[in-house]
């Protein structure tokens, strides 16, 4: 085996992870609410909304996530 098919194999192995990363973890946290539970940065304890990226989950769909999922049948939504 030379040094291009190792290379080859080892990013071929990394997609193939990072597709099945998607297919069981579609989900990952909202980068604009982080750590507030998806509150809005004005948000104190007599006042607070939801964020507006991620709707009050807290979380976001990762990139390729829907399409992964509907393409093994499961839709994210």
């Amino acid at each position: 085996m030379t040094g291009n098919e190792l290379i080859l194999l080892t990013i071929g192995g990394l997609v193939v992870w990072w597709l099945l990363s998607l297919a069981w973890h579609p989900y990952a946290a909202c980068g604009r609410c982080k750590d507030r539970r998806g509150k809005n940065l004005g948000s104190k304890a007599t006042r607070w909304g939801d964020c507006g990226k991620c709707g009050g989950s807290g979380k976001r769909i990762r990139t390729g996530a829907r399409q992964v999922r509907r393409t093994i049948g499961r839709p994210v939504d």
